[in-house]
């Protein structure tokens, strides 16, 4: 059923998409000035001899100008809501994509921090047993000169008529060359 202004200032319901509800009345293609005099028209017409005999009002016509640009001035309103609706989705699926995104991507640097950090660990402890077979070798080596040079060359001072090392010992030194 249409209402008594949409049917004075001669619209027609159409059904258009994009809507809460799927209904919504198409924007007229006349302009202001044109409507008022249509729907003047339309009011005389529909109200017998003495609404073709009367002009209207100069309040009556500024009311129906006033009512004609309240329509358009909610149609535009109702048209910025409707974008700024399908921006504000659009935005809502863009964040939801970029979210998954994000996402996925963290998941793969958690799991790359984990290797890296397995991998770390591994490195350390190779590290550390490194560390230690190096200062055993240092040790061996530092033991193996000692008993090449400077034992012979501590041997070499000790004045044989004080009777030196004693026996055991001189035997045990030369034992480890």
């Amino acid at each position: 059923m249409q209402s008594p202004e949409n049917f004075l200032a001669g619209q027609l319901p159409t059904v258009k998409d994009g809507d809460g509800d799927g209904f919504r009345f198409a924007p007229p293609e006349i302009s202001a000035g044109a409507q008022t005099q249509q729907a003047e028209r339309e009011r005389r017409s529909s109200s017998g001899k003495l609404g073709r005999d009367r002009l209207p009002s100069p309040a009556e016509e500024r009311r129906l100008r006033r009512m004609v640009s309240n329509r358009e001035s909610a149609r535009r309103s109702r048209l910025r809501k409707q974008r700024h609706l399908e921006e504000l989705a659009n935005q809502v699926e863009w964040l939801k994509s970029r979210n998954m995104e994000l996402s996925r991507r963290v998941g793969a640097v958690t799991g790359h921090s984990r290797l890296f950090r397995r991998d770390n660990e591994r490195l350390l402890s190779e590290a550390a047993a490194l560390r230690r077979r190096l200062s055993n070798l240092r040790r061996v080596l530092i033991f193996r000169h000692l008993q090449t040079v400077a034992l012979p060359q501590l041997l070499a001072t000790v004045p044989a008529h004080s009777g030196g090392f004693p026996m055991e010992v001189e035997q045990a030194l030369l034992a480890y060359n």
